[in-house]
């Protein structure tokens, strides 16, 4: 049986010689025309699936994409690093592919489904487009519990096709195709039917495009290629299949290489391609009404939708969500959306299985998900289930994972950490301490934890174990420990001291062995209160004293000479006002696959210094890949490298890389700053992570910003790799350092004295560690992971609370050498800088202290995305409002539009401010950032408010500003092109060009932007004329207006002057009797306006885009004497009850036979006389007007008298005239 196939727009059609119904309405389609996957129809298959292939599947773009209106699935090589063996055979997994399906999107039951593609070819290919019920399990992403397992679910293989390296190796060709059904009432129990195989007749389906379908009804299905059926199966009598195929299904596409059926995969797959330019799915009537009846009947769910909750808690997923039919409603949750490409065998993983695993629904953390809906029936097992699908979004919550800081000063308080002895339990040293006359010891029941404590012998009189610490002056610690002494009436000392020498401060305690307290460790603690002695801290803030534990007596014999003792679990910190409860007000997960242009922009070109990096918005160099933020060096093409120079020194820059900042998008005021990264290594490699004042002028890019360092800068983390500067302790060592000063000078109390955090073990770039600052008012922490590794108390310094305690924006950046790090290595193509997150949150009182600021700082209001047209002028200002005596102006650059092509390319300031218009006049098409700033003249102190918009400039083109005009480019023939109206701005290159034609396409150039030129479509028409009305007598009483018909269309009439002034618009009506450009259009004065004029002629002066018109009419004022009674027809003798005569007036039961209201009639006429006077030239004018005015003087073709009174009445009325003619003559 043949069938021919073919596809419009709106269904799905098909002719053969079946008995079915042959008329099938499309359903669904995807065309891919789009310049991506749509997600909303298509999900991925992620991971190693089945089998032994040999494919890692993938969402990465190289191996699933859409181009040229084809879905491309591309075998890539797997990274080297990232391969590895298949867990259920002994084959190497070695590509990247893709796979795709509809399952959660968009289900199918019974109709055609049908696909055109160009299969790939080469050992172990293995194309696929097949089904599988919409309930699966999904290989496990989904509880067992809540679908059905394969083979339970149904699977359709519409095509399958095994590659082969060369012809028909053992039957696995490149031109044949399978069809399958695998069916099964039990987990992995395969009933498998092989309904068809098809051979191509000549080449292989790598050599062009073909159809691969199934047309699918109940009980039934048929495959077909091209347009040959090529295999059915009726499965009307097997309760299984019944079973199986009777139920939604979801459909999928993939690229596998290799497996059990088709073997090793070849060495040289990588390239191949599979290529589907459409996949349809469409329905006869009795398909239709076959799934109808089926939905009718299925188990529903409804309520479900897209569900947001914080990390950490534990809501009820299922309120609001219902099922009918006594089924069973459960969820599950799988991690699709944070799956890593790289990594080995990742996969995508059941993360929480439904409502009873409550605790894995309290630990996901921050990011997207896929929630399953799922409803099973609870009486019929085999019944097919209901699934939805929906985005479950789980936010931080207020305390999310800032790392919890070890505020221990310290070190080593538990005695663990240091080298065993080569014999005994005794030794003299442990890692940070030191001893007099003391050791430490593991001996077995010493210590209170672990193995070791410190130890003071017996029968000696002086023994010291003490560590120094740096503590702050006038500031209070607790110090704790626990402590056992062996002899009843022995004491011991533990206190603050300089040198392990002079007491400080009276910071002492003495501890005593009793009858109760003997061999027991006792707890000790000693309130410390540093002070502000001139001898223990000289001019500075901190000193370096000893926390001591001795004894002491000078006596040889007492229970304190006798006596032993023992310490453990020393522990020292500050006592604090501050509150360890943060509140996260912002973070970035880098979870998306898109950097958040609403949180970063970037910094651009080479900023600073030597460094040998221009910075790029590249997606080499910036992009997020497996939930980080990946910035990368790159080779810079040779011929956009370029040198710099710093004093004496040159230096080649040779690497692209990144710079992402949030300024413009989010600031910060006090709080912890904090991120997680793995560092980069290398010769002269420098990553920073840091903060500038949000009111910075951008190196240069904004014109009402503060500079450096005035604007106050906090680096949080700097690494230097290794090489000139970085030496020994490179890619090992970060810096933390302040800088502020005055009119660009770096020299605040505190400014450029940064310190140093070195890793007791590897490098930073071995593994993540988290860096941040804790910034409160006058003071900010510096930590590395847990540590606290600096601080800064900058209360007492002016200038640093001016430049340091203003909003800052936080920046990332890898620098590649520079005038610190020395020259950068050559070899650093590929490093990377990877930050797996950044977060912001505020205690109660650092939110205090930012909210007092904030409400003392400058405010900008009504700032908005703002477009404009080329070449204007607009007020950006308007709308925008500030407070407190502040000013506002703005800044524009072009880092939207920044190229990475051409040497040292940079961001221009291109507009400085409101007063700057000439710049803002010349702004090309494209997109800026605009910056608006407020600020007080002359305050040189405060911090300024900067809010960052979009301004978008329009390309100016003819075609635009004339739409919006609303002008009409409509010219007299034989006029210039002067006499028309263009928009503002715009000139004809040729004014004095004469129209010629009805449509004429002529040049036009707006000068104010030089070489802006434009094509204008002139509609020329005839030079206006009076058609009819010309000369008209008009009676008082004849309650009359006067019409005038002229061949201007009522669009091209300006106004309407009588006796040279120009009457209100109520007074007159303007009608179009045709709506052509050259149409005509009737005016008329009401009679009421009429009646105002005095007796005698007037002028009537009608003013059009096609010249101006007039005529004189006269209007008379009866003296027949009659009343308002009488007859107003004179000359007619009939009264009111008579009948009125044809063509002069008509009694209110009549409906009057007029010109005006027999409009058919009337336009009859009048469009003849149109055509009477088109062509008409300026010389035969007042032959016109003739023509015109006999015409207007012709019977009327709705008159209803006979021809032959019409006549006679003519007869008497001329004879009527003569004879008073001859008596006026007599008189």
């Amino acid at each position: 049986m043949e069938i021919k196939i073919w596809v419009d727009d709106v269904s799905v059609k098909a002719k053969n010689e079946a008995t079915e119904d042959d008329n099938y309405e499309m359903v669904w389609a995807d065309d891919f025309n789009k310049t991506e996957l749509d997600t909303s129809k298509w999900d991925y298959e992620l991971g190693s699936i089945r089998g032994v292939e040999q494919e890692h599947y993938v969402n990465d773009p190289e191996n699933v994409y859409v181009k040229d209106g084809q879905l491309v699935l591309q075998v890539t090589n797997r990274d080297t690093e990232d391969q590895y063996k298949n867990p259920r055979g002994n084959r190497q997994v070695i590509y990247n592919s893709g796979s795709i399906r509809t399952h959660g999107k968009q289900e199918f039951l019974y109709g055609r489904i049908e696909m055109k593609a160009k299969l790939p070819k080469g050992k172990g290919a293995f194309p696929a487009f097949w089904t599988l019920g919409s309930d699966f399990t999904l290989d496990g992403r989904i509880s067992s519990e809540q679908g059905a397992p394969w083979p339970v679910c149904g699977e359709i293989d519409i095509m399958e096709m095994i590659g082969a390296a060369d012809g028909d190796a053992g039957g696995n060709s490149n031109r044949k195709v399978y069809q399958t059904l695998h069916a099964g009432s039990a987990a992995d129990v395969d009933h498998s039917k092989s309904v068809s195989t098809y051979t191509l007749p000549e080449g292989i389906f790598n050599d062009d495009y073909h159809i691969f379908g199934v047309d699918w009804s109940k009980n039934k299905l048929e495959f077909y290629v091209d347009d040959k059926i090529v295999g059915s199966f009726d499965y009307g009598d097997n309760e299984e299949y019944k079973r199986c195929f009777n139920r939604p299904q979801y459909i999928q596409l993939n690229l596998a290489t290799g497996g059990n059926w088709a073997g090793d995969a070849g060495n040289d797959l990588a390239g191949q391609k599979y290529e589907v330019d459409y996949v349809y799915y469409g329905q006869n009537a009795q398909q239709k009404a076959d799934s109808e009846e089926y939905y009718k009947n299925a188990i529903k769910i409804s309520g479900e939708h897209d569900v947001t909750m914080t990390e950490g808690e534990m809501p009820n997923l299922l309120e609001g969500v219902t099922s009918d039919q006594d089924s069973i409603l459960d969820y599950s949750i799988d991690n699709e959306y944070s799956f890593k490409t790289k990594g080995g065998l990742t996969s995508v993983d059941l993360v929480c299985s439904g409502k009873n695993d409550k605790q894995s629904l309290k630990k996901l953390r921050p990011g997207k998900y896929n929630l399953y809906y799922t409803a099973r029936s609870s009486t019929d097992s085999t019944k097919p289930a209901t699934r939805r699908t929906v985005i479950l979004t789980v936010l931080p919550n207020g305390k999310q994972d800032l790392i919890e800081l070890d505020r221990e000063l310290i070190k080593n308080g538990s005695f663990e950490d240091g080298d065993n002895p080569s014999t005994g339990y005794q030794i003299s040293s442990r890692t940070s301490w030191d001893v007099t006359n003391a050791q430490f010891t593991k001996y077995p029941g010493c210590a209170n934890e672990g193995n070791w404590c410190g130890f003071l012998p017996e029968n000696s009189g002086n023994a010291n174990i003490y560590q120094y610490v740096n503590l702050k002056k006038n500031t209070k610690y607790k110090l704790k420990a626990k402590v056992q002494l062996t002899e009843v009436g022995q004491t011991m000392f533990v206190n603050l001291k300089k040198n392990a020498q002079n007491l400080v401060n009276g910071n002492e305690v003495t501890v005593k062995c009793t009858e109760e307290n003997k061999g027991q460790y006792q707890d000790v603690e000693l309130n410390i209160d540093t002070g502000n002695e001139e001898s223990i801290f000289g001019d500075a803030n901190t000193a370096n004293l000893t926390v001591c534990f001795m004894k002491w007596t000078e006596s040889t014999s007492d229970a304190t000479y006798r006596g032993k003792v023992f310490v453990d679990d020393v522990s020292l910190t500050e006592v604090r006002n501050e509150d360890d409860n943060y509140n996260l007000v912002w973070a970035d997960e880098f979870n998306e696959t898109e950097l958040d242009k609403n949180n970063w922009g970037y910094e651009l070109g080479h900023i600073r210094g030597l460094e040998q990096q221009h910075y790029t918005n590249s997606k080499d160099n910036v992009y997020l890949e497996d939930g980080n933020l990946v910035i990368k060096a790159t080779n810079r093409k040779t011929e956009d490298q370029y040198e710099v120079t710093q004093g004496d020194t040159t230096r080649k820059v040779i690497y692209d890389s990144g710079s992402v900042r949030t300024h413009g998008k989010q600031e910060f005021l006090y709080g912890r700053i904090e991120m997680k990264a793995k560092l980069p290594k290398g010769q002269a490699v420098f990553p920073a992570f840091w903060t500038l004042g949000s009111d910075f002028h951008l190196d240069g890019n904004i014109a009402q910003g503060i500079g450096w360092p005035d604007s106050g800068e906090i680096d949080i983390m700097e690494l230097i790799g290794n090489g000139t500067a970085g030496g020994f302790n490179g890619n090992r060592q970060v810096y933390q350092t302040l800088h502020y000063g005055t009119n660009g000078e770096d020299d605040g109390k505190y400014a450029g004295h940064g310190t140093c955090y070195t890793l007791p073990s590897g490098i930073f770039n071995d593994d993540y560690h988290v860096f941040g600052i804790n910034w409160s008012k006058g003071k900010i922490e510096w930590y590395v992971d847990d540590q606290i590794v600096r601080t800064v108390d900058y209360s007492d310094d002016q200038r640093a609370l001016e430049c340091i305690d203003r909003p800052q924006y936080i920046e990332f950046n890898l620098a590649l050498g520079g005038a610190w790090p020395g020259a950068a290595g050559e070899n650093l193509a590929g490093t990377k800088y990877e930050v797996d997150y950044v977060r912001y949150a505020r205690n109660e009182q650092q939110q205090k202290d930012a909210d007092t600021f904030y409400a003392n700082a400058y405010k900008i209001n009504g700032e908005k995305d703002v477009t404009m047209t080329e070449g204007e002028t607009p007020d950006l200002l308007a709308g925008i409002t500030s407070d407190k005596e502040s000013i506002v102006d703005y800044s524009i650059n072009d880092e939207p539009m920044f190229t990475n092509v051409g040497g040292n390319t940079h961001v221009s300031l291109l507009c400085t401010g409101k007063n700057d218009t000439e710049s803002l006049k010349s702004l090309k098409p494209g997109s800026y950032n605009l910056y608006y700033t407020a600020y007080k003249e002359g305050d040189t102190v405060s911090a300024r408010t900067r809010r960052q918009v979009s301004l978008t400039v329009e390309e100016r083109t003819f075609e635009k500003d004339l739409a919006k005009s609303q002008l009409e480019l409509n010219g007299a023939i034989g006029s210039t092109l002067e006499t028309i109206k263009l928009p503002d701005g715009w000139e004809f290159v040729d004014p004095k060009e004469k129209i010629s034609e009805e449509y004429q396409e002529v040049d036009v150039i707006y000068p104010a932007i030089g070489g802006k030129v434009g094509k204008a479509i002139i509609n020329g028409y005839e030079k206006a004329v009076i058609v009819s009305g010309e000369n008209t007598k008009l009676e008082y009483n004849e309650s009359k207006p006067l019409e005038i018909t002229i061949n201007v269309s009522a669009r091209n009439i300006q106004k309407v002057l009588v006796d040279e002034k120009e009457i209100d618009t109520k007074y007159y009506t303007i009608e179009n009797i045709s709506r052509a450009v050259n149409g005509n259009s009737k005016v008329v004065l009401t009679n009421e306006y009429l009646k105002t004029l005095s007796s005698g002629e007037h002028k009537v002066e009608i003013q059009t885009t096609a010249g101006n018109v007039d005529t004189i009419f006269t209007v008379v004022k009866s003296n027949s004497g009659k009343d308002d009674n009488e007859n107003p027809n004179p000359g007619t003798g009939k009264d009111d009850n008579e009948k009125p005569n044809p063509g002069t007036g008509s009694d209110d039961n009549q409906k009057p036979n007029t010109g005006t209201e027999n409009k058919d009639s009337q336009t009859n006429v009048d469009n003849k006389k149109n055509e009477s006077v088109e062509g008409v030239s300026n010389t035969n004018k007042e032959t016109t007007k003739n023509a015109q005015t006999t015409t207007q003087k012709s019977t009327k073709t709705g008159d209803q008298a006979p021809v032959e009174i019409f006549i006679g009445c003519c007869l008497v009325s001329f004879i009527a005239i003569i004879a008073l003619k001859k008596k006026k003559a007599l008189k």
